[in-house]
């Protein structure tokens, strides 16, 4: 019995082992446990020391790694930016501001459009070389960074509204209500001259644009409302990404997107999880949502975080995914569906209780 055991063993070492699973990359989920917590995340970002800051209804929300804790702000947080000096600019309800410390050296909002009625509802923001963008759908703000003093704003049509702000190559670009592109000039680095001109995309697409990312290397992931994808690099230019599986982002709707590194890109969905892809052969890697592990299959922010992890804002708090870390999870097997709550044994057969109903495990 022994030598036979002995036998089967070295078989699987020397020969790929059929019986084996693949597994599904690792999540490990958090919950804030601060009473005046209240997430969804609705954006994240990450200082280069590695704190990671989420916006939320009940402020900035800050994670070291261990310990969680709320800056509180003038209302909910919609938006968040990092500079290259890492200074934390925030945007939501009441208006725009920046992370400061106070007396204590503890972190504190200070507004930074208290003085502006016009100010309200920033539900978009872009921190860029030495300027800070901060949008609401009738006017852009400009920051200069070096003063922290609002130095242009330049309105919307009361006919046209804007509706989004997005980076490509260095350029800010905002969308308008009517489907119209324009881009936002800034003469000899004078901010106080700045002015927005009608423009089209550097790729010749007039498909209005949902979300653009910036990879480590400088390349921008474009996605437009309608779902094309484009790899946008600063010497070759635009080329379109045809992944494999368009059809699932299609059917379950993109709505956000992040660089785990330059060879994975990750695509969150309404409905559907998070589908990372190579952005070169567009081939799908791995489908992680409620049915491996994910607790919501509704993405509402996503970031790629600088140890090549991967983050997820959900209703249920925030999940962090590792596709490169050297094991895998193996809580799901094929005809399961949900997550893993209960097994027993009876009469010979093996039930699995999950989060969607009762299986029995079948050869």
């Amino acid at each position: 019995m022994k030598s036979r055991l002995l036998y089967i063993l070295l078989l699987c070492a020397g020969s790929p082992c059929v019986i084996a699973q693949s597994g599904n990359y690792f999540l490990s989920h958090y919950t804030p446990n601060e009473e005046n917590v209240n997430y969804p995340g609705l954006d994240m970002v990450q200082s280069k020391t590695g704190v990671i800051y989420f916006a939320s209804k009940s402020g900035v929300m800050k994670f070291d790694g261990r310990n969680w804790d709320v800056i509180s702000t003038q209302g909910a947080v919609y938006t968040l930016g990092i500079s290259d000096q890492n200074d934390l600019y925030v945007g939501g309800l009441n208006g725009f501001g920046k992370i400061g410390k106070d007396k204590y050296g503890l972190p504190e909002y200070v507004s930074l459009s208290a003085d502006n009625d016009k100010a309200k509802n920033i539900f978009a923001s872009l921190v860029l070389g030495n300027q800070a963008y901060f949008l609401n759908d009738a006017n852009l703000f400009i920051v200069n960074l070096a003063s922290d003093k609002v130095e242009k704003i330049i309105p919307s049509s009361p006919q046209n509204l804007f509706t989004n702000l997005f980076e490509i190559q260095g350029k800010v670009y905002i969308n308008q209500e009517n489907g119209s592109l324009l881009r936002i000039e800034i003469p000899d680095s004078k901010i106080d001259q700045s002015k927005a001109v009608n423009a089209s995309l550097p790729f010749g697409s007039q498909e209005e644009i949902l979300f653009t990312e910036k990879s480590p290397e400088g390349r921008n992931l474009v996605v437009s409302a309608s779902g094309r994808i484009w790899i946008n690099e600063t010497n070759t230019g635009a080329r379109e990404l045809r992944l494999k599986d368009n059809d699932y982002l299609l059917t379950n709707v993109v709505v956000n997107g992040a660089w785990v590194n330059d060879n994975l890109i990750a695509l969150g969905t309404l409905r559907g999880g998070i589908l990372f892809a190579d952005p070169q052969s567009g081939n799908t890697e791995e489908i992680t949502n409620y049915f491996t592990g994910l607790p919501d299959n509704e993405v509402i922010a996503l970031m790629g975080d600088r140890s090549e992890g991967l983050w997820v804002a959900h209703d249920y708090g925030f999940t962090r995914i590792a596709p490169y870390l050297p094991f895998r999870t193996f809580n799901h097997y094929s005809g399961i569906e949900g997550n893993l709550l209960c097994s027993i044994s009876f009469q010979d057969k093996v039930y699995v209780g999950t989060s969607l109903g009762l299986y029995q495990l079948n050869q």
